[in-house]
């Protein structure tokens, strides 16, 4: 995934000129011209920027007449910083080398600050343009010349170490621009010139560079920091608040909580469609990060969408070999992957690759993720020795400039070891995935493929969950194999304890989560662990006897399919037994409510077509971000107030087989289901008894569970006599004791959709189960 962080760009600080004794008509104009400029700096502050460059114009031909260079100049940069924001670069360029030339021509050199303040704006021109050294030399010539006009700590200062550190930001040299943003942050602290706003700024850049750091705690706080002060300053509906809102929605992304990630993102969308318009760069780089957040949840034809649209904005303004543009190219290409259109994608992340080294060199961070994606690709074909070459030239860079601790040098080795083990090289496979442990989990030192760091009760020990889960599954699957080679029980063991290592994981991950959509998808991802891990178990049982075995197997069905309704269970316990205040808990209900009244009403609206009516999109967009946000600051709230909220809701428990045995009377069976794609697996449990039976499936079985629907809804008798005595003896275990009367069935999958109670006991008669069914 690529997202598009959007940097505060600082311009310049508006200068105060001693005003002297004037004749009449001097008075007037200049008072005129102050009213322009008045005018000018309130049409800027709403964002009307042609408007404000229209009363810019009328002051400084005032300020001219009357020779007030100062103040002409001042206007001239201001109207070009506003061409800038407009996306005028080329207009940008030619006033700024105006003031350069008036102010030699005036003062005899160009030692302004007005000359100072041109030089920034022109290296603000070239980093939108993407050439960043250039941009570097013009933002280090006026911060020599501003230090030596200001002095070295004057707040004139602090938008040149902010831009200087915007560019080895891109450039991937994150602590050489923490030190200028820290640099910027430490004056604006000591200035009482410096507004809320100039601060807020300051923490958006620096948590921008947390995030690349991938210390996402680090960078929900900073910019957290600058999303109170832009309120306070603002309202909250300005669009200075979107780039905070993209940024937080971006960590949400990154940490795979995808429904709350589009919900910041889209507020940033709007807010700048409404202050910009639609063609504005920032609307563009809005529009990546939502086409990135659809990707990720597998819905590749909004996400190619959402890409287009942000191409075509940067191309009205730039080139094809802008570097925004590689970010376009590389989105692209990753969604042709996801599709299996592989020569359009490896067309579209060859060309973003070009223009990355082009701009960037060949070790920048950048290059290393095309060269990733590119792998993907041939690992996608199948042509896995291609797909090692690139993952090896991704991972070397990564080393290079990330050191050996970092999220995505663990997916690197991730992607390493699952080359080495699609071609069957297992021991070299097992050694990348754990270096992808070590890459994840700073604390964790142990080299040895048998080990795995402890997690219980530790979620903040690892950098990204995700990553790590493949980590742990991809290692127990290949445990797996070498069970199938050795027979030896020691194997099977190693892939057991990676298993519920990688069951602990899931647990923290899920129970992180606080949209309901995005526990579900989680769920739906991890399903296979747990499917994977639950057979693992009955062969350790089949192998040893020992009931532990079965017990867990048990626990991995459990857990497949109940861990979303088990997760909102907890926090309902939590909120019960925790002492929480009558008012809070109402006000938790309704906010809830109200969240599932606006995405019914989004989803209503999502229906129509081509009718779909925009303004109330947004408006039920609008609404919901805010219950979203007030609901969040509640539950923040409850775990900080309630500590023994906290501890119930993330206390992680399912019911064993024994406690469930302890409930039945000696009538009542109960019959569980794991349903996986090539296997069944029959638990049934009496009151003195747990048994399990495994089913290899063929597609025929899938097959007639649809026909037996079909059959009852069409009343098919003949079809239904065929497939409803098949899936009996499938589905019911055949040593059921007589002393049973009732089932208690707990179904999975397809098979909570079928009606057991129509099942026939005989395959020529008409003899249906008569025993009493609870589901």
């Amino acid at each position: 995934m690529k997202i598009l962080l959007l940097l505060a760009l600082f311009f310049l600080l508006a200068g105060n000129t001693v005003v002297k004794a004037q004749k009449p008509q001097l008075v007037a104009d200049t008072t005129l011209a102050r009213k322009w400029y008045t005018q000018a700096l309130t049409l800027q502050q709403k964002g009307s920027l042609d408007s404000a460059n229209t009363a810019l114009a009328k002051a400084a031909i005032l300020y001219r007449k009357h020779q007030q260079w100062f103040r002409h100049l001042d206007c001239e940069n201001k109207a070009a910083r506003n061409l800038v924001s407009m996306g005028k670069y080329e207009a940008a360029l030619q006033k700024a080398s105006q003031v350069q030339q008036e102010s030699k021509a005036k003062f005899g050199h160009d030692q302004s600050k007005e000359a100072a303040d041109a030089l920034h704006i022109t290296g603000i021109v070239y980093y939108y343009k993407g050439e960043y050294d250039r941009a570097l030399q013009f933002y280090q010539k006026a911060l020599q010349l501003r230090r030596k006009i200001l002095g070295d700590d004057h707040p004139g200062l602090c938008s040149s170490y902010n831009n200087i550190g915007i560019i080895y930001y891109r450039k991937g040299e994150y602590d050489q621009a923490l030190k200028y943003y820290y640099q910027d942050l430490e004056i604006s602290l000591k200035s009482s010139g410096k507004t809320h706003l100039d601060i807020a700024a300051s923490y958006s850049n620096i948590g921008n560079v947390y995030f690349d750091k991938a210390d996402y705690d680090q960078a929900f706080t900073f910019t957290q920091k600058a999303i109170t002060l832009k309120l306070e300053a603002l309202g909250e509906s300005h669009p200075e608040l979107a780039n905070s809102y993209n940024t937080i929605g971006n960590i949400y992304a990154y940490k795979g909580e995808l429904d709350k990630a589009l919900g910041y993102n889209l507020k940033a969308l709007h807010l700048w469609q409404k202050a910009l318009g639609e063609t504005h760069p920032y609307v563009g780089a809005a529009y990546n990060n939502i086409g990135d957040i659809y990707l990720d949840k597998g819905e590749y034809a909004q996400a190619l969408d959402c890409f287009q649209k942000n191409l075509q904005i940067i191309l009205k303004s730039t080139n094809e070999m802008h570097p925004e543009i590689a970010i376009v190219y590389h989105n692209i290409g990753n969604v042709y992957n996801k599709l299996g259109e592989y020569d359009q994608a490896l067309q579209y992340l060859q060309k973003g690759l070009q223009i990355r080294q082009h701009h960037l060199g060949q070790f920048h961070d950048d290059v290393a993720e095309s060269y990733n994606s590119i792998g993907d690709v041939y690992y996608d074909k199948g042509e896995y020795d291609q797909a090692m070459e690139y993952y090896q030239k991704d991972l070397q860079i990564l080393l290079k400039s990330l050191g050996s601790v970092n999220p995505s040098l663990a997916a690197s080795y991730n992607s390493l070891g699952a080359a080495y083990q699609a071609k069957g090289e297992y021991t070299k496979a097992l050694k990348q995935y754990q270096l992808a442990i070590l890459a994840n989990v700073p604390s964790f030192k142990d080299t040895s493929s048998t080990s795995n760091p402890t997690l219980r009760n530790k979620s903040g020990i690892y950098l990204d969950g995700t990553y790590l889960l493949t980590s742990f599954h991809s290692k127990a699957s290949i445990f797996e194999k070498f069970y199938v080679q050795s027979r030896a029980k020691a194997d099977l063991q190693l892939a057991y304890h990676t298993y519920c290592a990688a069951d602990t994981l899931a647990s923290q991950i899920q129970y992180n989560y606080s949209e309901e959509n995005d526990k579900v998808a989680f769920t739906s991802k991890a399903r296979q662990l747990y499917q994977t891990a639950l057979a693992v178990c009955l062969k350790l049982h089949d192998l040893t006897k020992e009931k532990i075995y079965l017990d867990k197997a048990f626990y991995f069905a459990e857990r497949g399919k109940a861990s979303v309704l088990s997760a909102t269970l907890a926090e309902s316990k939590a909120k019960t037994f925790a002492g929480i205040a009558d008012s809070l808990l109402t006000r938790d209900q309704q906010l809830r409510t109200s969240m599932a009244t606006y995405n019914q009403q989004l989803a209503q609206e999502l229906t129509k077509g081509a009718t779909i009516d925009s303004s109330k999109l947004n408006e039920y967009q609008t609404r919901l971000f805010a219950a979203s946000q007030q609901q969040e600051q509640l539950i923040h709230k409850l775990e900080k107030s309630y500590p023994s909220y906290y501890n119930l809701k993330y206390q992680f428990a399912t019911i064993t087989p024994v406690q469930l045995q302890k409930t039945l009377d000696e009538k009542t069976a109960l019959v569980e289901y794991a349903l996986g794609d090539t296997l069944l697996q029959v638990f049934t449990l009496t009151q003195d008894t747990f048994k399990v039976q495994s089913f290899s499936l063929d597609p025929s079985f899938h097959r007639k569970i649809a026909a037996f629907r079909k059959a009852i809804l069409s009343q098919d008798e003949g079809l239904y006599r065929r497939v409803a005595y098949s899936l009996y003896k499938i589905l019911v275990p055949p040593d059921i004791p007589k002393s049973i009367r009732q089932l208690i069935i707990i179904p999975e999958g397809e098979l909570t959709n079928l009606p057991f109670e129509a099942l026939l006991t005989q395959n020529k008669k008409t003899k249906a189960l008569k025993l009493p069914l609870t589901y």
